[in-house]
């Protein structure tokens, strides 16, 4: 229990975005890491996912937030031409408090109806990374998207990572890679 509460306390800290700061197509966090707008994920993807950013979380202070989208046009104030600019606009609107909380999120964003997902880590991370976020897309959510298993190819992108975010954390500009699949 109380694991429960330390995590909805950090979640209010680190995903309390000032609401004067918010666009008016960003929604409110659904949770502390995932943010299930599609009502895509299972339940046990879901509780699964929420114990990785748990274990991320006590383990090395990396916020790890999952968005998923039913469509980047369900947010139409927000930029529509790729997810790139979208989700890049969404983390600025968000505008976690902690600057070094900031600097060391991995975002996880999936548009289930573009069929396009994003990871993202903060600026902390070295600008080795790039080429690694692009392969755990390839290697763990593409190959899912190709036979409609959301659940097992998000879970297994957060998963991967989660372990990056943990074995690339030292003090350099964020890389950020997107991929589409079809």
């Amino acid at each position: 229990m109380p694991r429960v509460i330390t995590l909805l306390v950090l979640g209010l800290l680190w995903l309390a975005p000032a609401t004067s700061a918010l666009a008016q197509g960003t929604p409110e966090p659904l949770g502390v890491v995932l943010q299930d707008y599609a009502g895509l994920l299972t339940e046990e993807t879901a509780i699964a996912i929420e114990s990785i950013g748990a274990e991320v979380w006590e383990a090395e202070a990396i916020p790890l937030i999952v968005v998923i989208l039913p469509a980047m046009a369900a947010f139409p104030d927000l930029p529509q031409e790729d997810l790139v600019p979208f989700s890049t606009q969404w983390m600025l609107d968000w505008e976690l408090e902690d600057d070094s909380v900031r600097e060391q999120t991995a975002w996880c964003f999936v548009s289930v109806g573009d069929r396009t997902a994003r990871l993202a880590l903060g600026p902390a991370y070295t600008d080795t990374t790039r080429l690694e976020l692009q392969m755990l897309l390839l290697e763990h959510l593409v190959p899912q998207l190709k036979h409609d298993a959301w659940d097992v190819g998000i879970l297994a992108t957060v998963a991967a990572l989660a372990d990056l975010a943990r074995q690339a954390l030292p003090d350099a500009p964020a890389p950020n890679s997107t991929v589409s699949g079809e």
